[in-house]
């Protein structure tokens, strides 16, 4: 029935015994594909195909454990899992040297999980019934791991340890309605999406700038995460901040085409736009803000803050409009695609495509003008067609000197304070306003009060 160098097999339901006793050769197996069979309620040893490579299981809904000698096969590469809604535990007590990729997507029995590999770079755990991630995926034996799902309902914490894998880019939290703080992250994560983690309270801001690499995008998705503090709301802000100065900072100003490849987006829970926005505004759908930008400025890009309200995903066009010397207008138009969110959000983002338009736009200006000294005037509005809830908009900028003067500073935390005592400043001054308006205010019920009566 089997030729002797049989690589595949593709059983269905009764016949899974009859065909593997049937295999002359186990020896030479690579593959086995038993998806779908749904009345698969275990497999046999399978010590003597030393060659597997690649084992789906995926939709074997009566399947509950995978058979030790598979997942201590040192030849093992992939292993699918999906949808084996009888499955609880997946151990194995060998550290493999091929394990590259473990999907056990929607396994909602599974509750036990230690794998781990030299290779393994995938790990897809999401809808499954595991409460902690074991310590045998943090400790250094996973080296290589660079996606990691965990939308797990019941998750309830991450180990600390996690920051010490060197080569995680992507970690998805959405969902973990029990997980209540992340702890602090490798500096190779590039995607943090934890959307809907409505007991999330604290998440390590920190995020070494100077080690990030300028061709990947940096995107952060926390909506619908309600008791995120505003303070803790702020110090995301600013860490974005600071995290896509390290992206200009780095980016190479001789390829142009470079900056199109450069994007950055964070959402998370608040109806202000953080102070650390230096430019911003409140006026709702009419939200425009203007910027008189001197045309020998250093002037290297825009950070951008969206604060809109209670609306499903939809989009907004985000305009940026100058003026040359000749009286050209330009204008630059941008669309921006907005989570679905359940209430007030803010919207921080960096468009490399957007901002590389905005440049050449002032330096067109610069080279139209006949002196140095003039300025030009660059606006920016938000055109919410719909007028679905956009609450205002922030816009930071970003010069030479200013990221000269932060990464030139050896450590982390200087370049922290450095950036945060210009933050404090603008707090500072916008304190003293609201002082001196409330002081006249106190001052008009004073005078209201000790008026003289008509006699």
């Amino acid at each position: 029935m089997f030729e002797k160098n049989l690589v595949q097999l593709h059983p269905c339901n009764s016949e899974v015994k009859r065909l593997w006793n049937g295999i002359q050769d186990l020896g030479n197996l690579k593959e086995i594909n038993l998806s779908g069979c749904e009345l698969l309620e275990e497999l046999p040893n399978m010590s003597n195909a030393s060659k597997l490579e690649i084992v789906d299981l995926s939709r074997c809904i009566r399947l509950s454990h995978v058979h030790p000698s598979i997942i201590s096969n040192h030849n093992l590469v992939e292993l699918y899992l999906t949808n084996c809604k009888r499955l609880q535990r997946l151990q194995s007590h060998v550290h493999l040297r091929s394990f590259k990729h473990l999907s056990a997507f929607n396994c909602p029995n599974l509750k036990e999980f230690s794998v781990s590999s030299e290779r393994l770079k995938t790990i897809n755990l999401a809808y499954t019934c595991i409460e902690n991630v074991s310590s045998a995926i943090t400790v250094g034996l996973i080296n290589s791991l660079t996606i990691l799902n965990l939308n797990c309902a019941k998750l309830v914490s991450l180990p600390a340890s996690i920051k010490h894998l060197p080569n995680l880019e992507q970690l998805h939290l959405c969902g973990c309605s029990r997980l209540q703080s992340i702890p602090e992250l490798p500096r190779s994560i590039k995607v943090l999406d934890a959307s809907n983690c409505i007991s999330l309270e604290a998440i390590f801001t920190s995020r070494p700038c100077s080690h990030l690499n300028p061709r990947y995008p940096f995107l952060l998705y926390l909506s619908n995460c309600w008791k995120l503090g505003e303070d803790t709301v702020n110090a995301i802000a600013l860490d974005f901040v600071l995290a896509t100065m390290g992206v200009v900072y780095q980016q190479p100003t001789s390829s142009e085409q470079f900056s199109y490849c450069n994007r950055s987006e964070a959402c998370l829970p608040g109806s202000k736009v953080p102070d650390v926005l230096n430019f911003q505004t409140s006026q709702g759908c009419e939200s425009e803000i203007s910027i008189q930008v001197p045309l020998n400025s250093d002037l290297m890009a825009f950070i951008f803050c969206f604060a809109i309200g209670k609306q499903t995903g939809y989009q907004l066009r985000c305009c940026c409009s100058m003026h040359v010397s000749n009286g050209e207008r330009i204008e630059y138009n941008k669309i921006v695609l907005m989570p679905s969110v359940c209430g007030d959000h803010l919207m921080l983002c960096y468009y490399g495509d957007f901002n590389h338009n905005i440049m050449n736009g002032i330096k067109e200006s610069r080279a139209s003008s006949s002196s140095t000294d003039e300025y030009t005037k660059v606006s920016f509005k938000i055109y919410d067609y719909h007028r679905l809830g956009v609450k205002g908009i922030g816009v930071y900028s970003i010069y030479a000197s200013e990221l000269h003067s932060l990464f030139s500073t050896n450590t982390k935390k200087k370049r922290k304070l450095a950036l945060q005592k210009g933050v404090n400043s603008l707090r500072l001054s916008k304190q003293i306003l609201r002082h001196s308006r409330e002081e006249k205010k106190k001052t008009k019920k004073l005078k209201a009060i000790h008026l003289p009566t008509a006699t």
